[in-house]
């Protein structure tokens, strides 16, 4: 009898995961889909002759004439947090942090989603091939092609996944501070991008759409791993 109570349990147990599973799955690939329809929107919609792509040029020629000298300053040392040694220096601690934490699985897939991201905004960046806007100050210095933005889809890809682990690892507490604190941090740094005439706002757009499907699709990788191996 207990025995048979021990396997109704058990049996119980992993079928509410395994619905758990299907859920959080089925919203993770929606939250996907609708990141991937968002950036099909923009590729549609930044042509010159636009609205947005008129709006964009507008936009940046608006800023390029009102902003002082000290706001791009201060936007000039913002936006660093978004470059690309910075957020690599990030993806390493975490990762090493994992490895020698002895989540190995966990380390390896977290250095595969930052690089595999990496490599596809340069990808997109070459395909699309769109030059970045016209400016007349140099707070900032760049080159290469501006759509999709790299530091709006790289501190969206790098402090999400940092966030993620946090949120992963801490009490329930500190898990609505550590996603306004992401959040932050990533709109401050797209932000700071547009406000520095460094990319366009559909660029920004392009690179958080772009990452956050990425992303979403990493997420709910990881969590069925876990959730299976804790079943």
């Amino acid at each position: 009898m207990q025995s048979l109570q021990y396997v109704g349990s058990a049996f119980k147990g992993t079928l509410g995961a395994a619905r758990f599973l299907g859920l959080y799955a089925a919203c993770s690939f929606v939250v996907a889909l609708v990141a991937v329809a968002g950036f099909l929107e923009l590729v549609g919609a930044i042509d010159v002759d636009g609205r947005l792509g008129q709006f964009d040029h507008a936009l940046s020629a608006a800023l390029g004439r009102h902003l002082s000298d000290a706001v791009l300053q201060a936007l000039a040392i913002v936006t660093h947090l978004g470059d690309a040694w910075v957020l690599s220096t990030i993806s390493a601690v975490i990762v090493l942090t994992l490895w020698f934490k002895r989540e190995r699985l966990l380390a390896l897939a977290c250095l595969v989603a930052a690089a595999g991201g990496g490599m596809l905004t340069t990808v997109l960046k070459q395909y699309f091939a769109r030059a970045r806007p016209v400016r007349e100050h140099a707070f900032a210095t760049v080159d290469g092609y501006s759509f999709p933005s790299g530091h709006a889809s790289g501190s969206m890809l790098v402090y999400g996944l940092l966030g993620y682990l946090v949120v992963r690892h801490t009490r329930s507490q500190w898990h609505i501070p550590a996603v306004i604190v992401t959040m932050a941090v990533i709109v401050f740094v797209g932000g700071s991008r547009i406000l520095l005439q460094v990319h366009f706002l559909s660029d920004v757009l392009a690179g958080w759409t772009s990452a956050t499907a990425w992303l979403a699709l990493w997420i709910a990788g990881l969590e069925v791993v876990r959730r299976r191996t804790a079943i």
